[in-house]
């Protein structure tokens, strides 16, 4: 296992962001023309927390896509197809062409953003998303209700986040004496596509729900992967050549959300490794430079600096890197669905005689 000691790092707790936040459940518009017109309306879950930017909730959410199938006598009957539910008023909802509750239970499958191409099952119960390329940038929110009965008043839609979220923020130990320019924060090792298949259970506020169980959080198959050299997932990056100046020790960390990468595809977290120039498995990279300030002159990189802590993409041995092992300090080694995960990274003075930050054990 290797262990950078280039950071002291602290985990805080994951908790469940799970929740569609910000509007009660009472008072609900039908957003029906009739009696036996099926509305919908989503609904928070039993969770909050202040939701960061870019986060969907009941408050910003604006549209969403629903497909709705109920058993025929030889045949799955589908009532709805990708009909695109909108917000017209802060309680009020409506799609179009309307449709009327059958005798018989209906299954709902709820998706945003509406654009989300997706596959529902005519002849079973289930759904699934196939390819999807995650930006980093964009929340994904599923809802399923299944055997659904006719009732008064909307369907109440219970969202739940698809994906993992996770949130860095860095901070330097390094002395005043020294001048620390980041270049570049970004991460390796984590699926750029993936194959989500739906909760086999409703997401409803009715019962509890384990995190990462197939039946309440649905499944991820990873596909394609992010590497060292690809920089998918940029954290921050500095519009300076020579970088940004990080701020001492004595600081609050700075959050790592330059390029608004929060959101990324759950999987198991590979172990850190050097290869070939590249670092592979789960890291957070840390692109850097250290001058000394009475003189001017880059202490770190220099020509003793170890192969492995040199930012190899242009060629040069101008930039230095700070790579943070990802799964050695997350539970289980595994991002869930529907969490969120804080990472806060120090960093501090490398050892300028060229001795390699890494151990090994």
């Amino acid at each position: 296992m290797m262990t950078s000691k280039a950071f002291i790092y602290i985990l805080l707790s994951a908790v469940p962001p799970a929740a569609l936040t910000g509007c009660s459940a009472d008072s609900l518009s039908g957003s029906s023309d009739g009696s036996h017109a099926v509305g919908f309306y989503p609904v928070a879950d039993r969770t909050s927390y202040d939701a960061p930017e870019g986060v969907t909730t009941t408050l910003n959410i604006r549209d969403f896509k629903v497909t709705a199938t109920t058993p025929g006598q030889y045949n799955t009957i589908i009532l709805l197809q990708d009909a695109i539910v909108k917000r017209t008023g802060l309680n009020d909802w409506t799609y179009s062409p309307k449709i009327e509750w059958p005798e018989t239970p209906v299954n709902f499958y709820m998706v945003s953003p509406a654009d989300i191409a997706w596959t529902v099952l005519t002849w079973d119960r289930g759904a699934w998303i196939n390819q999807y390329r995650n930006d980093g940038k964009t929340d994904l929110i599923v809802a399923a209700d299944y055997d659904e009965m006719q009732h008064p008043g909307p369907v109440k839609v219970n969202f739940r986040h698809a994906l993992s979220r996770v949130a860095v923020s860095l901070r330097t130990s390094i002395p005043d004496e020294y001048d620390v320019r980041m270049r570049l924060a970004y991460v390796t090792g984590v699926p750029l596509v993936g194959h989500y298949v739906w909760p086999t259970s409703s997401t409803d506020l009715t019962d509890g729900f384990s995190i990462g169980s197939p039946d309440d959080s649905g499944i991820w198959s990873p596909a394609g992967w992010s590497t060292h050299g690809q920089e998918n997932f940029v954290l921050q990056q500095a519009s300076d050549p020579d970088g940004m100046t990080l701020s001492p020790a004595d600081a609050q960390y700075i959050p790592l959300d330059g390029n608004h990468i929060q959101f990324m595809i759950p999987h198991n977290i590979e172990p850190s490794r050097f290869d070939d120039y590249n670092w592979l498995g789960g890291n957070i990279i840390i692109v850097y430079r250290i001058y000394r300030r009475s003189d001017g002159d880059v202490v770190w990189p220099t020509e003793n600096t170890p192969v492995e802590l040199i930012y190899h993409k242009e060629g040069k041995r101008d930039w230095a890197v700070a790579p943070f092992p990802l799964a050695e300090a997350t539970p289980e080694t595994r991002w869930l669905p529907g969490l969120n995960y804080s990472y806060r990274l120090t960093l501090n003075m490398p050892d300028l005689s060229g001795r390699s930050p890494l151990t090994r054990s």
